[in-house]
């Protein structure tokens, strides 16, 4: 996958540009992670800024604190250098496979130089990478390039290990893509997957999808609990939580019987149990559809 991703599943690195093979997945290192062939787009480099800024505080909003860097340069990996920042790469973001990365990594060396607006948490991963927003323009008119390329349709939401306030912005861009077309959703192949089809799902493994589907059963264990779409929940599409997620997200809750005929949408890196999985990390990456609110 290319590099321009959020942090990536079971280690591997999100957001890069060159692959770094990890397991059977390739990840890419910007901020973004990618997926498979890419739709045909054709991107004005003038424009990818164009869009709204972050709040700047407020209930539920998604506040940032912007500070003033320059963009030295991107690494080898496709990986931002910045002058104070040292090495980051984008937070929140997950970018098809084929040209769309190296096209929007062109675009990023066009900034190569200039100052920008950077936001974000002082840790690092394994790879000494900062999860940042970039912004062009100067508070409080600046505007954030991962969130531009979610409105334009150019990436999908990857928001694990964000503030809640900020995925949920996030989510209803691409929602508002989604609608409209826009982009990779111009297509299917990008589109939410049916949790009902499975043969779909087992020819994704390993990538990174969005499945829709109606929760039949909950199976709570010690470690884990199960949300089941079919009666098959051994060779079926199967939702899996860590007990820790589990009760941080149902700990208000009245319990497993309240998913029960809930639809969803979930997100993440498919993985083999037999059927095609998601293991949860996050709760804000699964979307109760018939509330309209996340879980």
């Amino acid at each position: 996958m290319s590099s321009i991703n959020s942090a990536g599943d079971n280690g591997v690195p999100a957001g890069r540009i060159l692959p770094r093979e990890h397991g059977s997945q390739s990840a890419v290192a910007l901020s973004f992670v990618s997926m498979r062939r890419a739709v045909p787009f054709t991107i004005v480099a003038c424009c990818v800024f164009a869009g709204p800024a972050w709040s700047s505080g407020g209930s539920g909003s998604c506040a940032v604190e912007w500070s003033a860097d320059r963009l030295q340069s991107l690494s080898a990996e496709g990986d931002l250098v910045l002058e104070k920042a040292g090495l980051a790469r984008l937070v929140g973001i997950r970018l098809p496979d084929g040209a769309w990365p190296e096209r929007v990594v062109a675009l990023l060396r066009e900034q190569v130089g200039r100052e920008v607006q950077v936001a974000g948490a002082d840790a690092r991963d394994r790879w000494g990478r900062r999860a940042l927003h970039l912004g062009a323009g100067a508070p409080p008119d600046e505007t954030d390039f991962g969130r531009t390329l979610v409105a334009q349709g150019l990436a999908m939401v990857d928001s694990r290990n964000m503030p809640a306030p900020c995925g949920r912005a996030l989510l209803r861009l691409e929602a508002a893509a989604r609608t409209a077309g826009l982009g990779l959703w111009a297509g299917d192949r990008y589109k939410p997957i049916p949790a009902g089809d499975v043969a779909r799902l087992n020819e994704r493994i390993g990538r990174f999808v969005l499945v829709e589907g109606r929760i039949r059963s909950v199976g709570e264990r010690a470690s884990w609990t199960y949300l089941n779409f079919s009666g098959d929940w051994s060779t079926d599409f199967t939702v899996v939580v860590p007990k820790r997620i589990w009760d941080r997200t149902m700990g208000q809750q009245p319990g497993a019987a309240s998913l029960r005929g809930r639809e969803v949408r979930v997100r993440g890196v498919l993985e083999n149990r037999g059927g095609p999985a998601l293991t949860i990390t996050d709760p804000g990456v699964i979307e109760v559809l018939d509330e309209g609110r996340r879980l």
